[in-house]
């Protein structure tokens, strides 16, 4: 019986849950809600200062980026360049009746101030029948290309010929000279080919056996050690903001010739320039802070 009226209960409950009674009620709101117009332009102004520094970070790597690729590429070239010289000078005749061994005015550089070099090599050039040529590195410019100023680094090879009369003696020099009995051993101008198109200051500096003294102008080949190879070359970047070729030889006299009363050789010299931008006008101080040196000393085996 219990039971019964116990199910009867439960049943009546259901019944009324059915029927509406006890359901909880649908919840009203009396306002919505949402962001105003003072966050939506505190989240807009936080998002546009994101965005900008993101974009600051973005552009300031890129610049450096490019700014180290520029000089990789500036002191790769002088590298290429030195390596290039030195394979020369393995191959160099050093023999005293092919001096003068080193004459400027033989191999001459069209930008003032700018050294060269010329020297025989068991080199086969572009013309001559056997494999003995005129070697010669110069500076050439300033020359004005795609409305650019610009230098170049050059290298020239001549070949030589041997006399043709019978039994004559194989003469080579450097200069056409009657107490010189050597015909002339030149580059012709012609057999140059730009080599680095970023270098444009080159120093020749010649060490001193018996002294180790660094010297502009070269001893005898018996007291020749070594000589040094000075270069300066401009990054890309810097190179395309030049505006005249007298602004480019002005870059080249800042970099002083050999100096004999100093101990230290040029690149030293050079290094100093670098490090002193303020005594210079703010455009040469802002190419100076493009230009990237590097020198190297070739040995002589005479």
């Amino acid at each position: 019986m219990d039971e019964m009226l116990h199910f009867e209960i439960n049943i009546g409950f259901s019944r009324k849950a059915e029927s509406g009674f006890g359901r909880p009620k649908k919840p009203t709101f009396k306002s919505s809600y949402g962001f105003t117009l003072i966050e939506l332009l505190v989240a807009a102004a936080t998002m546009g200062l994101l965005v900008a520094l993101l974009g600051s970070v973005m552009s300031s790597g890129t610049t450096l980026l490019n700014s180290s690729k520029n000089a990789l590429n500036a002191n790769a070239q002088m590298r290429f360049v030195l390596d290039r010289i030195q394979s020369d000078f393995r191959h160099a005749v050093w023999r005293e009746d092919t001096d003068p061994y080193f004459l400027p005015s033989a191999c001459f550089s069209t930008v003032s101030g700018n050294d060269s070099i010329v020297f025989p090599a068991n080199v086969r050039g572009y013309a001559g029948d056997r494999p003995l040529s005129a070697i010669g590195y110069r500076i050439s410019g300033p020359a004005v290309v795609n409305g650019k100023p610009s230098a170049s680094l050059q290298r020239g090879v001549t070949g030589s010929f041997w006399e043709a009369s019978a039994g004559a003696q194989v003469k080579f020099g450097y200069e056409a000279s009657t107490t010189l009995d050597r015909s002339p051993l030149v580059v012709a101008p012609a057999d140059y080919e730009d080599l680095g198109d970023l270098i444009f200051r080159m120093e020749i500096s010649f060490v001193e056996k018996s002294t180790g003294h660094i010297r502009s102008a070269p001893p005898a080949l018996k007291d020749l050690q070594g000589v040094i190879v000075t270069l300066a070359a401009l990054d890309r970047a810097a190179v395309q903001r030049l505006s005249s070729t007298a602004e480019l030889a002005a870059l080249v006299a800042l970099f002083s010739d050999t100096d004999e009363a100093a101990t230290a050789p040029p690149l030293a010299q050079w290094q100093k320039t670098l490090e002193s931008p303020g005594s210079f006008s703010k455009n040469t101080a802002s190419l100076l802070s493009h230009v990237k040196l590097l020198s190297r000393q070739f040995y002589v085996r005479p």
